[in-house]
C-alpha cells in the first residue's frame, strides 16, 4: 500500500470543486430578515463585555492597593 505525502493531498484537494447537489440549490434553511437574533446577540456581548471590563477594574484597583481592609488595626 502506498501512502501520499500530505502536501500533495493538500493540493490535489484545492483543485477540486464542489459538485452542486439539491441541498445548495435550495439556500439556507434558516435566515432572520428581522435582524432579531443579531441584535440579541450584540447586546449579550454588549453585556458580557460590560462585565469583563468592571472585573477587570476591580481587580486593577485591588492591585493598586484601593478598597477596604479586613484586617483589624488594634492600637
Amino acid at each position: 500500500m502506498k501512502s501520499e505525502p500530505a502536501i500533495e493531498n493538500q493540493a490535489a484537494a484545492r483543485g477540486r470543486r464542489r459538485k452542486s447537489g439539491k441541498g445548495s440549490a435550495e439556500g439556507p434553511v434558516f435566515v432572520d430578515n428581522s435582524g432579531r437574533r443579531s441584535k440579541i446577540l450584540r447586546r449579550l456581548g454588549l453585556l458580557a463585555g460590560v462585565g469583563c471590563l468592571a472585573y477587570a477594574a476591580v481587580l486593577g484597583m485591588a492591585f493598586m492597593g484601593w478598597g477596604t481592609s479586613l484586617t483589624v488595626r488594634r492600637d
